[in-house]
């Protein structure tokens, strides 16, 4: 539900799904819908943006430029079947110390073209499993970032941390490191459904590998629980909410899984008979939202609970919150800055994407040039469309006045894909005004919503159920 306020939108508390819901729109939510982290999105990403482009965009930044800095570690100690991030076996430490070299050429060649008064405000690790570098890797690389890249003094460093790869000494160089918050995976604790998946997490592994980070003080604790696995059911998922409010952490995300074997070849160990429909599916994501609903989180966007009192809960109320490949933010930034295999940035004129194979990225810097692949410069047009489309992911509606005020007649681009959605969905989207608002099920209808603005999305691109 969203309220409307002095022109902003203020999100209240998501409404689930009711039975009757779930049958009118079960056709539309069937259909595939990309997550809208970005837009345009990486299907849209084609090879004439390349090396050249790229440096030429991050020289043109503005000097007091904020900056996200995204940097992928792709190997794991083990390949679990449901992932579809770009990763590959850890078979040896010379191939993750060669990496390594890479990834320091290609922060010292960015670094050099950023200017001067650009200010570093968040650092990411992900992959993958940046756990799974050893305590010298982890220095090494932390140096190379804070040696060549101008980090601001109030840093938010993130890493993704695999709970069964949390030695004494590997915390402990990220906490020399600075480490301000760490992101924790959770799937399912019941063994039939982590033998479908091949991941092995036992709830013990993860609450005490939330122990030993705060006993280093780390001050943030993010966990994104999974739904919609092979084998699962609304009671383990219950099960999993209830454990991770226990461990109180400060943000939760709810995450869909995606069955995509066509691109990630691992996947296809898991039966598909084995996968919850899309009633289940539904089932799982109420369940959880319920749990963290009475536990005292507050909904954010479509799928992430946090404190009512925290920053990005402040900032949705305020109509603030922005929304990005890492999740949503309080704050708007200039730019991101991906290093590594298959790392995307965003920059103000458009994306660029590395090369995914390791191979290709470490060769392309060994010749000379930055590693990117692919990309795709953003029209004026969409820009406009990003704006509404993030509009609608975060606060669940439209505002075209404010559109207008940044963008002027071109506000008019977006009336065809109101009209729309008002067509398509009746009473749970309406029009007043220059608002746009879903009424109800913001969290499940907001990418539906969103599509119908999006001339990009094509029939033959593999994306994800809407929920």
């Amino acid at each position: 539900m969203i309220l409307i306020k002095e022109g902003r939108c203020r999100i209240a508390e998501p409404y689930p799904m009711s039975s009757l819901d779930t049958i009118a729109f079960g056709a539309h939510l069937e259909q595939p819908v990309p997550r809208y982290a970005s837009y345009p999105t990486p299907t849209s990403f084609h090879e004439g943006v390349q090396g050249a482009r790229y440096d030429a965009w991050l020289a043109a930044l503005r000097p007091d430029a904020r900056i996200s800095v995204y940097v992928h570690i792709p190997f794991c100690e083990r390949l679990c079947w449901y992932c579809s991030c770009r990763t590959q076996a850890m078979r040896n430490r010379s191939i993750v110390s060669s990496y390594l070299d890479s990834l320091v050429s290609e922060i010292e060649r960015s670094a050099a073209r950023l200017p001067a008064g650009a200010r570093v405000q968040r650092v990411t690790w992900g992959g993958g499993s940046p756990t799974s570098l050893a305590p010298g890797e982890v220095a090494r690389l932390a140096g190379a970032l804070a040696a060549n890249l101008p980090l601001a003094n109030n840093l938010d460093f993130a890493v993704e941390v695999d709970p069964a790869l949390t030695e004494e000494a590997r915390l402990d160089a990220l906490a020399d490191a600075g480490m301000t918050r760490a992101i924790i995976s959770v799937q399912d604790f019941e063994p039939s459904v982590q033998a479908a998946i091949g991941r092995s997490q036992s709830r013990e592994q993860t609450e005490a590998a939330v122990t030993r980070l705060r006993a280093r003080g780390i001050s943030t604790i993010a966990i994104e629980q999974l739904y919609g696995l092979p084998l699962q059911v609304p009671g383990s998922v219950v099960a999993v909410a209830q454990s991770v409010a226990r461990l109180a952490p400060e943000r939760i995300t709810l995450v869909g899984y995606a069955h995509v074997p066509w691109l990630a070849r691992r996947q296809r160990m898991i039966a598909e008979e084995t996968l919850p429909g899309l009633r289940a599916r539904l089932s799982h994501f109420q369940a959880a939202v319920g749990i963290y609903r009475d536990a005292g989180y507050a909904g954010v966007g479509t799928d992430t609970f946090v404190r009512p009192n925290s920053p990005l809960a402040l900032a949705g109320q305020a109509g603030r919150l922005r929304r990005g490949f890492d999740g949503y933010a309080a704050e708007a930034e200039d730019a991101l800055v991906g290093f590594g295999a298959s790392a995307i940035s965003r920059l103000p004129q458009g994306y660029v994407q590395n090369h995914s194979q390791t191979r290709a990225y470490q060769a392309a810097l060994a010749r000379g040039g930055a590693a990117a692949s692919q990309g795709v410069a953003m029209t004026l047009e969409d820009k406009v469309r990003a704006r509404a489309i993030e509009m609608l992911m975060c606060g669940f509606a439209i505002d075209l006045a404010e559109i207008r005020a940044e963008f002027g007649d071109f506000v008019a681009l977006l009336e065809e894909g109101c009209a729309a959605a008002v067509a398509r969905y009746g009473t749970y989207v309406r029009r007043e005004g220059d608002v746009l608002r879903i009424e109800r099920n913001g969290p499940v209808l907001a990418r539906l919503v969103a599509r119908l603005f999006d001339p990009r999305i094509t029939a033959s691109a593999h994306y994800g159920m809407a929920v």
